[in-house]
């Protein structure tokens, strides 16, 4: 029998993309999963960020985006960052990117506003199972004036989690907002 090697190609291509669906929310990764988050940053270093971050991503436009770091994507990004640098990552870099987000789940949120102090009592929460946790560390990044959108704001916030009683298969939201005047967004995972 005569194989069609693009055919062939297109098949692997497309196999090997299935892939990345796998490791969106696993933890204590083992040195498969290792294996393949550092193939998943080689193979997307010319990647776009917005394709690169897409699994792990909830994009509400103008309401905001939020981005999960897993310990998978918190090590595929280190390999592709190294990778575009043309660098390799050796033992201690891979577990210094996995000892960022062990036992953890750390947000990246991007929020808009009208105002230059508009997130400054914001919190995060995560909402699972009709339990709610508080993050017990954040940060507010730099505030800047939106380039997408005149007039407006923008600024980038940092939740952190104890993974605890949140399942890697587990859905759930996260809410940040101001808790006294009850403004929140929502981002479901």
């Amino acid at each position: 029998m005569k194989v069609n090697k693009k055919v062939l190609l297109w098949v692997m291509a497309i196999l090997l993309g299935l892939n990345q669906e796998a490791g969106a929310m696993w933890v204590h990764l083992n040195e498969t999963q290792k294996g393949e988050a550092m193939g998943y940053g080689m193979r997307n270093v010319n990647t776009d960020l917005r394709l690169f971050f897409k699994e792990w991503t909830v994009d509400l436009g103008k309401n905001g985006v939020a981005i999960l770091n897993s310990e998978f994507l918190t090590l595929a990004f280190a390999v592709r960052d190294s990778a575009s640098s043309r660098q390799e990552l050796d033992s201690y870099e891979i577990d210094d990117a996995l000892a960022k987000a062990q036992g953890k789940l750390v947000f990246t949120v991007t929020l808009f506003g009208k105002e230059e102090d508009f997130a400054k009592d914001y919190v995060g929460l995560i909402k699972f199972g009709g339990k709610t946790f508080s993050a017990t560390y954040w940060e507010e990044g730099e505030v800047t004036p939106s380039e997408s959108q005149p007039g407006m704001f923008v600024q980038d916030l940092f939740y952190y989690f104890p993974i605890g009683e949140i399942p890697p298969e587990g859905q759930f939201s996260l809410l940040v907002g101001n808790p006294q005047k009850k403004e929140k967004t929502q981002f479901d995972f």
